[in-house]
């Protein structure tokens, strides 16, 4: 009798209802009995695993083998959320990278903590013959799938800056996506901005038409990124996450901060096998914007306070258990000398 599995999901509509969806398919492909679960069933049928995807809100039952799905973990709330879930039995965490599963395991225990490759379960796009291969495309194109941010760990301000430099460079870009602001949309870029709802084909038809994909939020990785190594597109994106674990297409370059993002676009643009250009207008238009590319003082990093540089540095995982590990030690060596001081101090006047 084939295994049991009940996917739960707390989240609707976001990234994570779609990897639950790919995680049952892929699950039903195997051979397993696989449910979804709603977590406001309070008396739920008895399943061999419970699989909770978004483990920020998770429920725990007791009477089965509870695996907890671990994104990015950017917030004291959700360390606290992991060393709760750590105390209880039959309980097991997957990672979307080693990187994220390196930095929890000293929270819950090595022995409880899997990495999970993405590509175990999200099915990347079937090109059909019918599709635009982006080799025949003659103007090198960026591509952003991706809706604007305003947080820091989607670091906006470095996407307009790599805007700026690829149009400075002569590349033309796409941004499939919505809420991005004005002074992008309707600034001096060479630039394609689709707003529209997002559709599968849409993103493909854009996918095999660009020179590249670029990505550069700091956070677990981007299904923007795999899709694009299931196509061979070569991307530019964070060094970070399951970027750090997957085979990248030939050219694809990650970076770590802002001086290697200049570096690095660049560089790809230098070295891009589409150095050809669909009009000698296009490319006098190219050699003239090379020529007054974007200056070195402009593309700096903005100097900062050292309070400020301490909150951004605390914005990334490694970081956040680092910082939240020694606050913890701190309070458990200090409660204990605090206790033998009291006893000392007791034992003395008495």
């Amino acid at each position: 009798m084939p295994k049991t599995i009940a996917i739960v999901t707390y989240v609707r509509e976001w990234i994570l209802d779609d990897i639950s969806k790919a995680i049952y398919y892929a699950l039903s492909q195997s051979g397993y009995s696989v449910f979804f679960h709603s977590p406001n069933d309070n008396h739920p049928p008895s399943y061999d695993y419970f699989f909770h995807i978004h483990y920020l809100h998770a429920a725990y039952y007791k009477s089965s083998v509870n695996i907890y799905f671990v994104t990015h973990v950017a917030s004291p709330n959700a360390v606290d959320k992991l060393l709760h879930l750590a105390q209880l039995s039959n309980v097991f965490f997957v990672t979307m990278s080693r990187q994220t599963a390196h930095a929890i395991a000293p929270l819950v225990g090595n022995s409880r903590v899997l990495s999970l490759s993405p590509s175990a379960y999200w099915r990347g796009p079937n090109l059909s013959s019918n599709q635009t291969s982006r080799r025949n495309s003659l103007t090198p194109t960026y591509l952003i799938a991706s809706n604007y941010y305003s947080d820091t760990r989607k670091r906006p301000s470095d996407l307009v800056l790599a805007i700026r430099i690829f149009n400075a460079l002569g590349w033309r870009g796409v941004i499939y996506g919505q809420d991005w602001p004005d002074s992008i949309t309707k600034g001096p870029y060479n630039l394609l901005v689709d707003p529209t709802t997002f559709k599968y084909d849409t993103y493909i038809s854009y996918m095999t038409a660009a020179t590249c994909l670029l990505y550069l939020g700091w956070d677990e990785g981007s299904m923007s990124v795999l899709d694009a190594v299931q196509l061979d597109l070569p991307v530019i994106a964070t060094s970070q996450g399951f970027h750090l674990d997957l085979p990248l297409p030939l050219g694809s370059l990650l970076v770590n901060d802002r001086q290697s993002l200049v570096y690095s676009i660049k560089s790809f643009a230098l070295n891009s096998t589409h150095s050809l250009y669909s009009s000698l207008s296009e490319l006098l238009r190219a050699i003239d914007c090379r020529a007054d590319a974007i200056p070195s003082s402009s593309i700096r990093p903005r100097r900062l306070h050292p309070f400020d540089r301490f909150l951004l540095h605390v914005s990334f995982i490694p970081h956040v258990l680092r910082v939240y590990q020694l606050c913890y030690t701190c309070r458990i060596y200090l409660g204990y000398s605090l206790r033998k001081l009291r006893s000392a101090v007791k034992l003395f006047f008495d």
